[in-house]
């Protein structure tokens, strides 16, 4: 199966199987690049090497959210709870959620932006699995990190980056509006009043940041994502682990049966 992780700029894939014990097997890494003016249907089929495919949704294209309901709220007292929060109807989104022992984990994205993945990888005679949005995707990375309280990741990219919040239940929200990367310091401090007892840095763009600097700014423990990753997965392929890091945790959540899934 490829799973891959497509975005505005990048289509990162990973093909990899796994064996009747579980054990995962990573047989090819590519990334393409995605230039002005292109889109990513146009790019992908030189990445495309298995009939079935995974991908992630991009947290600015989606929204991850915690509702404070009973857990046993009917579907539509969830629904109803989330369209309170989200600014769509419930026509234009597609949705998922998972009870947890004290909340509800909503998922959701824009049900124009699923139509059309889905009939551009059946274009391709490519059998779409599996879609769940970034957050949930680097939770299953960065988990073994989060104890007591909640750990901030922040995507970094060369303008923007993108932020989510997680404590070890999985993600409690993720930002779709993405953030100044120039700006980092004083975006990340807005995120602290949320019990945030460590910073983990993943991306492109983390290569060139110094997290011993950035803790020092921010008061608060800060490490790269890769190292974490390195400890998972050993390093495959000529390109930084840590371009791929969705696609990783888009592996790791599919060993078991997906609790979340916004293609069913």
């Amino acid at each position: 199966m490829i799973f891959a992780d497509i975005n505005d700029t990048s289509i990162e894939a990973i093909e990899a199987s796994k064996s009747f014990f579980g054990k995962i097997s990573i047989k090819k890494i590519n990334r393409i690049e995605i230039q002005p003016g292109e889109k990513w249907e146009q790019k992908i089929t030189s990445l495309l090497t298995s009939k079935e495919i995974s991908f992630t949704i991009p947290d600015t294209k989606s929204y991850t959210i915690r509702l404070k309901l009973p857990l046993k709220s009917s579907e539509s007292e969830i629904l109803n709870k989330a369209l309170e929060i989200i600014p769509n109807s419930a026509s234009e989104i597609v949705y998922d959620f998972k009870r947890l022992p004290a909340e509800i984990l909503f998922t959701a994205a824009l049900k124009s932006h699923i139509e059309t993945s889905i009939k551009s990888f059946q274009a391709l005679k490519i059998k779409p699995v599996l879609a769940i949005p970034e957050s949930i995707a680097i939770f299953e990375i960065i988990k073994s990190q989060i104890q007591q309280k909640r750990v901030l990741y922040v995507d970094v990219g060369a303008i923007t980056s993108t932020v989510s919040l997680h404590d070890r239940f999985g993600p409690v929200l993720s930002v779709s509006e993405p953030v100044q990367t120039q700006k980092l310091e004083q975006e990340i401090n807005k995120f602290l009043i949320y019990s945030v007892e460590k910073i983990i840095l993943g991306g492109g763009n983390s290569i060139n940041l110094d997290p011993n600097q950035l803790a020092n700014a921010v008061k608060i423990p800060v490490m790269k994502a890769d190292g974490i990753l390195s400890k998972i997965f050993s390093p495959s392929g000529a390109s930084p682990q840590v371009l791929f890091l969705n696609c990783y945790g888009l592996i790791l959540y599919s060993k078991n049966r997906p609790e979340i899934n916004l293609l069913t």
